[in-house]
């Protein structure tokens, strides 16, 4: 009697280095940006297209947050999403699931199974983020009063 057909092998779910190389590439978001940017922290990758970015969290685990599984990941990305839509509806605009692809690729949605989750947002000029204003001196006392009179009627309401 012959030995049994081996079972096929599972594909291996991509790695960190997959997804960020998949991320990277201008080809991979549906908008077909003509470069991505990519910025690194200690927990994520920002993906910069044209009009959005992309946050990918890294699987990692610290004291003050956990990051290591599919679930926690997905978990912080509604987190996130839920929380700083509170004061910035017009730009954190959903969570985009990461799949696995019958071919063994990688997409931004659709079918397949997923493999992780990123938050997407509104993408803001950099010429109106506070770093850039403040160096090149565009950050006036009015600008400073409306901030924190919105802030204060935030947490008042909270």
């Amino acid at each position: 009697m012959a030995d049994p057909a081996p079972a096929p092998a599972r594909p291996r779910k991509p790695g960190l280095r997959a997804k960020v190389a998949f991320l990277s590439a201008p080809g991979s978001y549906p908008e077909k940006p003509a470069a991505v940017e990519v910025v690194q922290t200690h927990m994520s990758y920002v993906f910069l297209t044209d009009r959005h970015a992309y946050k990918l969290k890294k699987p990692v685990r610290y004291d003050f947050l956990d990051f290591s599984t599919l679930e926690a990941r997905r978990a912080d990305c509604e987190e996130e999403l839920r929380l700083n839509r509170r004061l910035a509806r017009d730009v954190y605009l959903d969570i985009v699931p990461l799949v696995s692809v019958r071919d063994g690729g990688l997409a931004l949605g659709g079918d397949g199974e997923v493999v992780d989750w990123l938050v997407k947002m509104r993408r803001l000029p950099a010429r109106l983020m506070l770093e850039r204003a403040i160096r090149d001196g565009n950050v006036y006392r009015d600008d400073v009063r409306r901030c924190a009179l919105a802030l204060a009627d935030f947490f008042r309401r909270s």
